[in-house]
């Protein structure tokens, strides 16, 4: 068994080196990283970073790369909203226009905010309840974001959420219905190049899509058996 290893390490899968992504003092978990498929020499991460692990307060990190994972730049963690306490488990993606989005679901420890519980109505009796969807936008390669709310506030207990962006370019060619018309490519996909942002049911990732409208949001549901999955389009 440890010579298939070494000729993975060496010639297969993962040649090369190990490098080391993050070099704060912080625990780090649930780590995502994806590849752009437009340049593989760009690379984005995320994980969550322990702030105060003790009590399980965290954030989300973003890591970049721009020279194929050789270096990463440290970058500041994401701000949570007012009065919450985590911001959980990140999911990553690229847009075809080169943009970075990062997604997560902020939330916050019931005990510690009665005052918040009610306001948003909220009937779930789990110690720890996510209030909306909320992505992270960059456009210069990390150096900056911005939050893009993709499904406002409400109380769940709603986990794992997933972002990702329909990269296909496959097409097919359409015969027009009427004589003389000139054949046109149209994508086989129903979501091309748009960035899809599916909300699963606790501890479990999204099971399904809706097609949507090229220029807003799709806020329609489909069911998944006792719980929902939402495809949310959204602007490059």
């Amino acid at each position: 068994m440890g010579e298939f290893r070494d000729l993975f390490l060496r010639k297969g899968i993962f040649p090369g080196p190990n490098i080391r992504v993050t070099a704060d003092s912080h625990a780090h978990s649930e780590s995502a990283l994806v590849v752009d498929p437009k340049n593989p020499d760009r690379l984005l991460g995320a994980s969550k970073r322990f702030t105060d692990p003790q009590h399980y307060v965290f954030s989300l990190a973003p890591v970049f790369s721009n020279d194929g994972g050789s270096t990463w730049p440290s970058l500041p963690a994401f701000p949570m909203p007012p009065n919450h306490d985590i911001y959980t488990d990140p999911s990553a993606t690229f847009h075809t226009s080169g943009a970075a989005w990062v997604m997560g679901d902020p939330g916050f420890f019931q005990a510690q905010h009665s005052q918040l519980y009610q306001s948003l109505g909220c009937t779930a009796t789990g110690d720890i309840l996510t209030t909306h969807m909320l992505a992270q936008k960059s456009v210069n390669d990390g150096a900056q974001w911005s939050a893009v709310p993709i499904v406002g506030v409400r109380c769940t207990e709603d986990d794992k959420g997933w972002i990702l962006c329909d990269n296909s370019r496959e097409v097919s060619i359409v015969t027009p219905s009427h004589p003389g018309g000139w054949p046109k490519p149209k994508p086989v996909s129903p979501y091309p190049w748009s960035p899809l942002c599916h909300l699963g049911c606790p501890h479990a990732a999204a099971l399904c899509a809706v097609p949507g409208r090229r220029t807003d949001m799709d806020r329609r549901w489909q069911s998944t058996g006792r719980c929902g999955s939402r495809a949310v389009r959204l602007r490059p």
